[in-house]
């Protein structure tokens, strides 16, 4: 296996041209997937896997390899995170002498800022994050959901860009809810049926190819995790909006519309707001049809 760069709008696998493909994975266990307390140790950004981590990237590596057996080029991103490195690391020498890889720790990708996290305050901080949702909390001392969500659509149009000009096959090491969000915004979902998906498990995967007509299909769904909605069950007046009945100027690089929903209500109670957010890039949302791709 040889690192190349490469400019050529082609797509080498075998001497056939195929449909390109992105793969994006999860990293393999974690510490933090197993110890809630590890950030009263370590910062986000340095957190190892663990022992069974290291078994799973070795196994994904062999899998991986045989998705990648016909490919002859391959960008992979990662996210700094030490997990997602390692996870990389320890996949690369499984794949074929005969791919050329180019490798880029990619800052768009890395996990949503959770600031000053502690075991001990990190029950209130969760419970308030699902309470107001997701994709609108802003962590005390940390990054908002709409900062996170502007990154990862501008690695998305990078990512889009690269695979139109090369056409070649983009594997994306990231993280559970990142993930998500990354695929959120490729299909254009709402944010109940976002919420509606859970993370992918360490080492999982999904498949993004290309069609002749530019549109990306998914080879599975993601699963339901099938509990309720928490920001739909209770009050929510005091959420923070990413923008209120407009749409930001052209330069925020995604565009977002609230629309409001007020159930009646007698006149002497206070209308409350339930409300769902609807995600609008500039550019028509693309939605997989037919198959296991069509949610």
């Amino acid at each position: 296996m040889s690192i190349q760069q490469t400019n050529q709008k082609t797509n080498h696998r075998g001497g056939m041209m195929n449909e390109p493909r992105i793969i994006i994975c999860r990293h393999a266990e974690s510490i933090e997937d197993i110890d809630n307390t590890i950030y009263d140790k370590l910062n986000d950004l340095e957190i190892p896997l663990t022992e069974k981590g290291i078994r799973q990237a070795h196994n994904f590596g062999s899998v991986l390899a045989q998705l990648l057996r016909n490919s002859k080029f391959v960008q992979f991103y990662t996210s700094p995170g030490v997990r997602n490195v390692q996870t990389l690391k320890i996949v690369l020498p499984k794949l074929s002498d005969n791919l050329n890889v180019q490798v880029e720790i990619e800052p768009l990708i890395v996990k949503q800022n959770w600031g000053k996290i502690t075991a001990e305050n990190r029950p209130e901080i969760e419970a308030e994050r699902y309470k107001t949702g997701v994709l609108r909390y802003t962590f005390p001392t940390g990054e908002s959901a709409l900062s996170m969500i502007r990154r990862l659509e501008r690695f998305k149009e990078k990512v889009f860009r690269l695979q139109k000009d090369t056409e070649n096959d983009i594997v994306i090491f990231s993280h559970g809810f990142e993930f998500r969000v990354l695929l959120m915004l490729i299909f254009g979902w709402e944010e109940e049926l976002f919420e509606s998906f859970g993370n992918l498990r360490n080492c999982e995967y999904r498949i993004l190819t290309k069609k002749e007509n530019g549109i990306y299909s998914l080879n599975e769904p993601l699963r339901k995790h099938g509990f309720p909605i928490t920001r739909l069950l209770g009050k929510t007046q005091n959420v923070p909006f990413f923008h209120k009945h407009k749409k930001p100027s052209k330069s925020v690089g995604l565009s977002f519309m609230l629309f409001f929903k007020f159930p009646s209500t007698p006149r002497s109670s206070v209308p409350q707001k339930t409300l769902r957010l609807f995600l609008l890039p500039r550019s028509r949302p693309r939605f997989c049809r037919g198959g296991t791709s069509s949610f």
